[in-house]
Formats: C-alpha cells, sequence, structure tokens
C-alpha cells in the first residue's frame, strides 16, 4: 500500500500504555472513566508494567462500554450494510456456491467456530477454499514442517489443501463474504478483531478479556497492515489486534474498510 495504516506506538513491541492512558483521558466524556485513567496513572510509579497493564484494560473496556453513539452508530452501519451485501451478493453467491462444488467435493459453504465477544463462542461462515476432509486430516495434505506451523498460526504459506477456486477466493476475500450474515445477526462486525479459536485468545495473556469485549470483525487493522507478516509467534498479530481495541472510532473504521478496499482489488490475501 502506498496509503499506510499504522498502529499507535507500532515500532514498540508491546503496547504504549502511557500514550493510550493519555488518549482516553483527552477523549472520555465520562467523569468516572476519566477519575479511573488518572488514578491509573498516579498508580503507575508504585505498580509494575503488568498491574498498569492489567489496571489500563479495565479503563479502556469502561471507556468503550460508555461510548453510546459509536456504539450505535457502528451497529447501525453494520445491518444496514451487511444487509445490502447480503441482498446483492444473493445471486452470485449462489453462482459461486455452484462453481465451488463443481471444482471439488463437499459443500459450498463452511462453518467454523471462533470465540465471540463476552467468550461466547460464535459460529462464523465463509465460502469453502479448501478441500472438504483439509481441516479434519490436515496430515494427507502437509508436510513435518507446515504441520507445524499450521499448529502454532492457523495459517499455511503455500497451503496445498486450497483448491484452485479457492486460491481466487482467498487473494480477492470473497471466500469471507458470507460473513456479513454473521454480521447481521450481530455475532461480528464489520470492523473489529480478527474471529479466533479459544486457543488463539490464550496468545493475548493477561489482555484476553480486553480483545474479548468488542465484536469480531470481517476486516480490521491486522488485515490492512501487516496481514501476511503479522503472527502470533513474533507478537505483532497481538499488537495489531490489541492496538484496534484502544484505538477504534469512527475514523479508524472509515480508514480500515478504504485499505480493506484497495487490499481486495490488489488481491492481497492468501
Amino acid at each position: 500500500m502506498e496509503e499506510r495504516i499504522t498502529a499507535r506506538g507500532q515500532s514498540d513491541p508491546a503496547v504504549n500504555h502511557r500514550m493510550i492512558a493519555e488518549g482516553i483521558l483527552r477523549d472520555a466524556n465520562d467523569a468516572a472513566v476519566r477519575s479511573d485513567v488518572s488514578a491509573c496513572q498516579l498508580s503507575d510509579a508504585s505498580n509494575s508494567d503488568f498491574g498498569y497493564a492489567l489496571s489500563l484494560d479495565t479503563v479502556c473496556m469502561k471507556y468503550n462500554a460508555s461510548r453510546y453513539g459509536y456504539r450505535f452508530m457502528k451497529r447501525m452501519f453494520d445491518i444496514a450494510f451487511s444487509f445490502a451485501i447480503c441482498v446483492i451478493g444473493l445471486l452470485p453467491g449462489l453462482i459461486l456456491c455452484l462453481i465451488i462444488c463443481l471444482d471439488s467435493r463437499g459443500l459450498p459453504l463452511f462453518r467454523q467456530t471462533r470465540i465471540g465477544r463476552g467468550a461466547r463462542p460464535i459460529h462464523i461462515l465463509k465460502f469453502r477454499s479448501m478441500y472438504s476432509d483439509a481441516h479434519e486430516h490436515p496430515e494427507r495434505y502437509l508436510n513435518a514442517e507446515q504441520m507445524k506451523q499450521w499448529i502454532r498460526e492457523q495459517k499455511v504459506n503455500d497451503d496445498p489443501r486450497i483448491t484452485r477456486v479457492g486460491r481466487l477466493l482467498r487473494k480477492t476475500s470473497l471466500d469471507e463474504l458470507p460473513q456479513f450474515v454473521n454480521v447481521l445477526f450481530g455475532d461480528m462486525s464489520v470492523v473489529g478483531p480478527r474471529p479466533v479459536t479459544y486457543q488463539e485468545t490464550l496468545e493475548f495473556g493477561e489482555h484476553r478479556d480486553l480483545v474479548l469485549s468488542v465484536r469480531p470483525g470481517i476486516t480490521g487493522l491486522w488485515q490492512v497492515t501487516e496481514r501476511n507478516n503479522a503472527t502470533w509467534e513474533n507478537g505483532s498479530r497481538q499488537h495489531l489486534e490489541l492496538s484496534y481495541v484502544f484505538q477504534c472510532g469512527p475514523l479508524l473504521d472509515l480508514k480500515i474498510i478504504g485499505g480493506t478496499v484497495k487490499a481486495v482489488f490488489r488481491k492481497t490475501g492468501k
């Protein structure tokens, strides 16, 4: 991308807690939230960074919960946009289902269990881009090194399980179009952290509750910045997802949607 969306404090491997606290203190309208931030900052000198981070997580969750206008506008946008996509995409989606079935055996839609807001299990929909037994029996397709990467990251470079049609779906991100049904029913949002498995939520450590305090999104900061290079192992994936929760707002959401449109046309997916 020529115009990149960056996460606040992205050069630092850890989230810059003091910068975040100052941003919340500046933007918060709720007096109780401002008081909590101030108390959190005052305790910084005597508490460990770990304790400070946990306190700030709690403050951030209270702050986001108090932003009724933003939350209402975001949900209204989610409903209107996802409904429009579902109506417009119905016929093309049915044609795509037929193409997927002709390309490889199995159902055209794939359902995955992920962890949503409040640690509630949700079932997200995708167009099937892999062979039908790829998830149940990855050992049939992956070598030892690829299996190790799959277990750690839930993705594999040059994945041999992806079908011919699936490669096109992934490059254009069309495999995720059915997730607008999840958005319509309130399990997801258009913009948010990427939906993760229960095991992946543990990668956030003490910040797990924070990242699960918002709805997961079809697209997010991860998809329009590092995307294919951000991993759990190097910590950049956690950092990007947490950065979104700390910074989320109308302007960032619009930038992410704009960046997603560019990424779709440039076919940066894998």
